[in-house]
């Protein structure tokens, strides 16, 4: 879902949700 929703923000041009937690941007760059 977090993925999801970071694309839709992309796309809506918002800011990513990552970088108001750090902890999922872990996860992607591990994944």
């Amino acid at each position: 879902e977090d993925l999801v929703i970071a694309f839709e923000n992309l796309l809506a041009g918002q800011p990513q949700e990552e970088l108001q937690r750090p902890s999922l941007g872990c996860n992607i760059k591990w994944k």
